[in-house]
């Protein structure tokens, strides 16, 4: 009876060693990156890689942080052709070209001018019309992508231009700790650096990894999902006045400047949820089509596919409405709660 006993308590420790280690150990990461909070999961099979990780957020943060005086893109702007050019300058200065001629201008780096100008009084908002044109007029001078060019590896800036990479650089350091990781053959994270997210495989618990939309709101201690879905091996990026947008009548309205006209868009576009292959695409075309507008933006998806969008505008009597691109709707599960859009 003795010997049955001992068989029976061996095969119970066999059988919960081996499901613990079939429950994967991962390390997490947590901190700042370009002034933005970042957060980082990762199953252990190549070990620890927090450090590497460190040394690519400064490498990017030496490329284009303008916080940084000594930064290329720092140098770049202030007429400094001296010194080798940085490769995520040279990614950065690609992938919006690439995006800016996809969507006639309306995503644009070089649009910081006519966002200082408006940021100054929020009130311009409320009456555009009411804004001398002369100043936004001298101000498109400085506005437009194609405004400087690059040939190979030389840059030069043009005259007055100023390059700011901010609308896309999140998700681009999202896209290059993915690319650490594949390096390594790390099966299983989730990257989300200020929002922007991709993740591969599953998490700690061995289920795929959760996304949720929330409902636009003002309100920053409130929270309601209209939608939730996973994300495998694929980029999430949200854009627009998310939880800040301001009320004219019955209707919400964004604050968002078009880098073409050089005033505030004139559509009900709240917000814009954009899945993408890469992190740093979703990133840019969320901007982009918060200055597109949600017709524009639709006639984009269809020739698109291989990017998905939840659309959040709103109509004259202040009601939500929501658009989900057709390659998403079955990827997504509405969320029916007491309010429901």
């Amino acid at each position: 009876m003795r010997k049955i006993f001992l068989i029976i308590v061996s095969a119970f420790l066999l059988s919960s060693c081996a499901s613990k280690q079939e429950k994967k150990t991962f390390i997490e990461y947590k901190g700042f990156a370009l002034g933005n909070p970042f957060m980082i999961e990762y199953d252990q099979t190549a070990g620890d890689l927090n450090a590497e990780i460190g040394k690519l957020f400064k490498a990017i943060e030496k490329a284009v942080w303008l916080k940084d005086s000594s930064s290329f893109l720092s140098r770049f702007n202030a007429k400094d052709s001296t010194g080798t050019v940085n490769q995520h300058f040279i990614n950065l200065v690609d992938l919006s070209r690439k995006v800016y001629e996809s969507t006639g201008g309306a995503f644009d780096p070089t649009i910081y001018p006519l966002v200082d100008f408006w940021k100054e009084d929020p009130k311009k908002f409320y009456y555009p019309e009411k804004v001398d044109s002369s100043s936004i007029d001298s101000l498109l001078k400085f506005v437009g992508y194609g405004k400087f060019y690059h040939k190979g590896i030389s840059f030069l800036p043009g005259p007055e231009v100023i390059l700011n990479f901010d609308q896309i650089y999140d998700g681009y350091m999202v896209d290059k700790v993915a690319e650490l990781f594949n390096s390594y053959n790390i099966s299983n994270y989730r990257i989300e650096v200020a929002g922007k997210i991709r993740a591969k495989g599953m998490n700690v618990d061995g289920k795929k990894w959760m996304l949720g939309i929330d409902q636009p709101t003002d309100n920053l201690k409130s929270r309601k999902l209209l939608a939730i879905t996973t994300l495998d091996d694929n980029a999430f990026a949200t854009s627009g006045t998310y939880r800040k947008y301001f009320s004219k009548g019955e209707m919400r309205l964004p604050y968002t400047i078009d880098p073409i006209t050089g005033y505030p868009v004139h559509h009900t576009l709240i917000s814009v949820s954009v899945f993408a292959s890469t992190c740093a695409e979703a990133d840019a075309y969320s901007s982009a089509f918060m200055v597109m507008g949600p017709e524009k933006t639709k006639i984009f998806l269809n020739a698109h596919p291989e990017i998905q969008a939840y659309l959040i505008s709103t109509n004259y009597k202040g009601e939500w409405i929501t658009f989900i691109s057709s390659g998403l709707k079955a990827e997504l599960e509405i969320v029916k709660g007491e309010n429901p859009i």
